[in-house]
């Protein structure tokens, strides 16, 4: 309705894309945000919402295109800084990796997060990285336990962590809570290396599987209350 009422409206398009996103409706999704990128076209999160978009969907280069384009503009912007570090890291380019994350906490003085500690790891720091994993499992821990209304991305968190350790039944507890919670992004979960140790295990996949259904189901509810054959492409 924001976007009928304002089809000027860049974020409403931003929203909307990033709903579809989650639903894997990724046509649909990249129309949108394309659309907000069209009527501003320097506008920062627009482009980095599509190079997530792109990043999720598995086309790297593409992912990488309006990456770039947004470090063009802004190259010391916190979300440019921290979305440059996860395609370093996907790309296995951790040297890389490492110096993005590095430059934005400084920038911003913001703690090492794990998956930093992960970079680290595969930089041979083992100590560092190590360190930085466990504290991050503690203070994750004790936030779910503090705040368990909050959201979903503390369950997937404490997950992965654990996924990182080798920790199979942690990390399968944890992320079925995430799910039971409403985390339902199970493309984050297959493309980043977090899961590696137990993406081969049956559990990993009905985790997965539990997480496509609940996608099935309300793009089901949504279609029956607004039969829009283009709404999801």
């Amino acid at each position: 309705k924001s976007i009928q009422l304002r089809p000027d409206y860049i974020f409403g398009y931003v929203v909307l894309g990033s709903i579809l996103q989650k639903l894997t409706c990724d046509s649909s999704a990249v129309k949108f945000y394309k659309k907000a990128i069209s009527l501003d076209p320097k506008q920062l999160f627009s482009i980095l919402s599509l190079s997530e978009q792109y990043l999720i969907m598995g086309n790297m280069s593409m992912a990488e295109k309006y990456f770039r384009k947004a470090e063009t503009i802004s190259p010391d912007w916190f979300f440019v800084l921290f979305l440059g570090g996860r395609l370093e890291l996907l790309k296995k380019n951790y040297k890389k990796a490492d110096q993005y994350f590095n430059k934005y906490e400084e920038k911003y003085q913001s703690a090492r997060e794990y998956f930093h500690g992960y970079i680290l790891l595969k930089l041979g720091e083992t100590a560092v990285g190590q360190g930085i994993i466990d504290n991050e499992l503690k203070e994750y821990l004790e936030y779910a336990k503090y705040h368990p209304k909050g959201t979903s991305r503390t369950e997937n968190a404490i997950a992965e962590i654990y996924a990182i350790n080798g920790d199979k039944e942690n990390a399968f507890k944890w992320l079925n809570k995430a799910i039971n919670k409403g985390w339902i992004d199970y493309r984050y979960n297959l493309i980043y290396p977090y899961f590696k140790s137990v993406k081969k295990e049956k559990q990993f996949d009905d985790l997965i599987i539990k997480m496509k259904t609940k996608i099935d189901s309300m793009k089901a509810i949504i279609i029956e209350s607004d039969p829009d054959p283009e709404f999801c492409e």
